[in-house]
């Protein structure tokens, strides 16, 4: 039964993330969140985090940056809980790129730097060249203007 759920989640988070393909924000949030609930109802907390994570991006792809931020935020704290590094660099990652997008630059370069040092101590890859870009970008912006 625990299988079928687990199995049932991933199907519904999977259609939430072809709706985002297509573009439907809404088609995106609902069967995510159905994904979420089975999650939390069984006690996956992987799959949980997932789920904030994946509706924090569908919020940021919407301009919902408060919202974003506040799901990534809960993504962070559920892979740090857990243990599970890429999870825990993706949600700093995705934390920085919206306050990039806020211009909060000090903050973003901390959540950014910090995502990229987990991704260089564990050795992993996903996500590091996005990270390397985003840091860059602040550092280049920082240079060009006026102390």
């Amino acid at each position: 039964m625990l299988a079928q759920r687990e199995r049932e989640a991933a199907n519904l988070r999977k259609i939430g993330l072809i709706y985002g393909t297509k573009g439907d924000p809404a088609q995106v949030l609902k069967y995510l969140k159905k994904a979420l609930m089975i999650y939390q109802e069984i006690g996956i907390k992987q799959g949980e985090a997932a789920c904030l994570g994946d509706i924090g991006l569908a919020h940021r792809a919407k301009g919902d940056l408060e919202n974003a931020l506040k799901y990534h935020s809960d993504a962070l704290k559920i892979d740090r809980e857990i243990g599970y590094k890429q999870g825990e660099a993706n949600d700093l990652g995705n934390i920085g790129l919206i306050y990039q997008s806020k211009g909060e630059d000090a903050k973003a370069l901390e959540n950014l730097e910090a995502a990229l040092a987990i991704l260089e101590k564990h050795g992993l890859a996903h996500g590091r060249d996005i990270l390397i870009k985003a840091i860059a970008e602040i550092k280049s912006k920082q240079a060009k203007s006026p102390k």
